[in-house]
C-alpha cells in the first residue's frame, strides 16, 4: 500500500500535528440547506496559518471502481485543554455556545439598531452587555490557547486512528469489496477539520460524490459505541440516510444494548465539510455518561484509560458495517446478472 504525504497550508494557530501514544503503540452537491451547514464566511481565509499534513493510503481496487471507493478517515492531531473542556464545564458546551451566539446576535442587533436610528433606548445597553459577553468569551478562548498543554490524545483519537489501521489491515487480508480502500488521517482537525478540507481541495474531483462512501472514525475509546446521524449547529446537516439506516439495522441485529444513534455534537467531525461538499458520509463515536466523550481535551487522555474490551468490540462491529455497506444494492447484483 503506498503512502503518500500531502502537505498544506491553510491552518490556524494551534494545529501543529502531535501523534498519540496509540498511534506510536500499533505501528500497524447536496442540497444549498446542507451546504451551508458547514459553511458561512471561511475564517481560514483570514486567521493565522501553519504547516500541517494528511497522511492517505490507497489500496487500488478494480479501475473501473476508482472513484467509488471507501474512506476510512481519522484525525491524528491532539487539541490543547482549556476551561472549556473541564468535566463541569463541558457537559454544558451547548448552554456556554448558546450564551455566545446569542451574544453575537445581539450584538449585530444593536449595531443595526443605531444604524437604522431606530427611536428606542434599547441598542445602547443591549449593544454594551453583549459586547462584554463576547469579550470575556474571547478573553477566556485566548488564555486557554496560550497557557493550555496538548492533551496526550489516546481517546481524542489515536482511538480512532488504531481503528481505522485496524480495518484496514484486515481489508488487505480479505477485500469485502472491489471498492479501493482510502485511508486518510488527517491533521489539523481540532482547529476547524482542516485536514479534511485540504483533502476535499485536494481529492474531490477524483471521487463521485454519490458512489464513494465515508466511514468517520473519532473519539472511540470509552463509552458506548453511537453513529451520527448528522451535523451542525447552526445548521443541522443530515448524514447519508442508506448509511445511517445500515448502521441502524446492524446495531438492530448485533448489540441494540451497546449501538445507538447520536443526533449531533456540539463541536464538528472531519465528516462535516465533506458532508457539506456532497459526499455520503457517517461518523463513528463513543459518548460516555451525561453525553459527554470521555477525558475529552483533558490531561486525563491517556493510553491507560481507554477501554479496550470496547475497542475489540468496535472492531468487529465495524467490520462488519463496512461488509455491508460495500455490497452493491440488491438491484444492482440482479441486473449485474
Amino acid at each position: 500500500m503506498s503512502v503518500p504525504f500531502v502537505k498544506y497550508e491553510a491552518l490556524t494557530i494551534g494545529a501543529s500535528s502531535r501523534h498519540t501514544n496509540l498511534i506510536k503503540r500499533r505501528s500497524l452537491p447536496r442540497s444549498s440547506f446542507c451546504s451551508k451547514a458547514a459553511g458561512g464566511f471561511d475564517f481560514d481565509r483570514i486567521l493565522p496559518r501553519r504547516p500541517s499534513q494528511n497522511v492517505v493510503a490507497v489500496w487500488p481496487g478494480q479501475p473501473e471502481l476508482a472513484r467509488a471507493p471507501l474512506v476510512l478517515m481519522a484525525h491524528y492531531d491532539t487539541q490543547k485543554t482549556s476551561w472549556l473542556f473541564h468535566p463541569g464545564v463541558a457537559t454544558r458546551l451547548p448552554l456556554v455556545f448558546g450564551v455566545a451566539y446569542a451574544a453575537l446576535a445581539a450584538s449585530v442587533a444593536a449595531l443595526l439598531g443605531r444604524a437604522l436610528a431606530l427611536d428606542a433606548a434599547w441598542p445602547g445597553p443591549v449593544g454594551a452587555a453583549s459586547a462584554a459577553v463576547l469579550l470575556v468569551f474571547a478573553a477566556l478562548l485566548l488564555w486557554g490557547g496560550v497557557r493550555g498543554a496538548y492533551v496526550p490524545g489516546a481517546n481524542d483519537n489515536g482511538s480512532g486512528v488504531a481503528l481505522a489501521l485496524a480495518l484496514a489491515e484486515r481489508w488487505r487480508a480479505e477485500p469485502p469489496s472491489p471498492r479501493p480502500l482510502w485511508v486518510v488521517l488527517t491533521g489539523a482537525e481540532e482547529v476547524g477539520e482542516r485536514g479534511a478540507k485540504a483533502f476535499l481541495r485536494r481529492h474531490a474531483a477524483r471521487l463521485d460524490r454519490r458512489a464513494a462512501l465515508v466511514v468517520n472514525l473519532d473519539n472511540l475509546g470509552g463509552g458506548q459505541l453511537r453513529y451520527l446521524t448528522g451535523e451542525g449547529l447552526l445548521r443541522y446537516c443530515a448524514y447519508d440516510a442508506h448509511l445511517v439506516s445500515a448502521a441502524r439495522v446492524l446495531a438492530m441485529h448485533r448489540a441494540p444494548e451497546r449501538v445507538g444513534p447520536w443526533r449531533n455534537l456540539v463541536l464538528p467531525t472531519d465528516a462535516l465539510p465533506l458532508a457539506a461538499a456532497g459526499f455520503r458520509v457517517i461518523t463513528f463515536v463513543a459518548i460516555g455518561r451525561g453525553g459527554a466523550i470521555p477525558d475529552y481535551h483533558r490531561p486525563t487522555d491517556t493510553l491507560e484509560r481507554v477501554d479496550r474490551h470496547l475497542l475489540a468490540f468496535e472492531e468487529e462491529f465495524l467490520w462488519d458495517y463496512l461488509r455491508v455497506v460495500v455490497r452493491p444494492p440488491k438491484s444492482e447484483a440482479f441486473a449485474a446478472r
